[in-house]
C-alpha cells in the first residue's frame, strides 16, 4: 500500500488526537508518544526509500538527508525540497535572459537552505517561515511569519526572478554578493 503525503498528515493528525485522549485519560505522556510516533514514521520512510512510502518519488530537486550545491538556472515554476538536509543554491551567474519573470518555489522543512544571488540580480524574495531562522540580505530576519525582500535592480515591470520559499524547523540564508 502506498501511502500519500496527505494519508500520511492524516494519519499522524489522528493518531495525535488519540494519543491526546489517552494522555488526558491514562496519564501517558504526550510528548513521548510523539516523539515515538515521529520516529518510527521515519524510520519507515527510510526502510521504504525510493520504492514507494510517498506516491511522488523524489525528483533530482529534492534533497533528503543529504548537503548539495545547485548551480542550474531555474526554469519558471520550479519547485525545490529540502527536508533534513543542506542545499545551497548558487544563483550568482543567473541572467534573465528569456525576458520573461521566473518563478520559483524552495521549501525547507528540517534542513538549512542558502541562496546566493549577484546583487544586481532583479529579485523579489516571499519567505513563509515557522519556527525557522531565516536571514535576508538587507538584515531582515525572521523566526514566524512572513518576511519580503526586493533586490536594489528591482523593477516590477521588468522581468525579475521571484522566490517563494517556505522554511518550517530550518533555516534560510539569503546571501548578496557583487560581481
Amino acid at each position: 500500500m502506498r501511502i500519500t503525503a496527505g494519508v500520511f498528515w492524516g494519519l499522524l493528525l489522528v493518531l495525535t488526537g488519540i494519543a491526546m485522549i489517552f494522555s488526558i485519560f491514562l496519564s501517558i505522556s504526550l510528548l513521548r508518544v510523539l516523539f515515538s510516533l515521529f520516529l518510527i514514521l521515519i524510520g519507515i520512510s527510510i526502510l521504504f526509500g525510493k520504492k514507494g512510502i510517498f506516491t511522488k518519488r523524489p525528483s533530482h530537486h529534492d534533497n533528503i538527508f543529504n548537503d548539495r550545491i545547485i548551480r542550474d538556472f531555474p526554469s519558471d515554476q520550479r519547485e525545490y525540497n529540502v527536508i533534513f538536509g543542506k542545499t545551497t543554491y548558487d544563483y550568482r551567474n543567473f541572467s534573465l535572459n528569456q525576458g520573461k519573470t521566473i518563478r520559483i518555489k524552495l521549501n525547507t522543512v528540517f534542513g538549512s537552505s542558502e541562496i546566493m544571488i549577484n546583487g544586481s540580480l532583479p529579485l523579489k524574495i516571499k519567505i513563509d517561515s515557522a519556527f525557522s531562522e531565516v536571514s535576508l540580505p538587507d538584515n531582515t530576519s525572521s523566526v514566524f511569519g512572513p518576511a519580503y525582500y526586493t533586490s536594489p535592480a528591482y523593477n516590477e515591470t521588468l522581468p525579475y526572478l521571484f522566490i517563494e520559499a517556505n522554511v518550517v524547523f530550518g533555516s534560510l540564508k539569503v546571501k548578496s554578493h557583487r560581481n
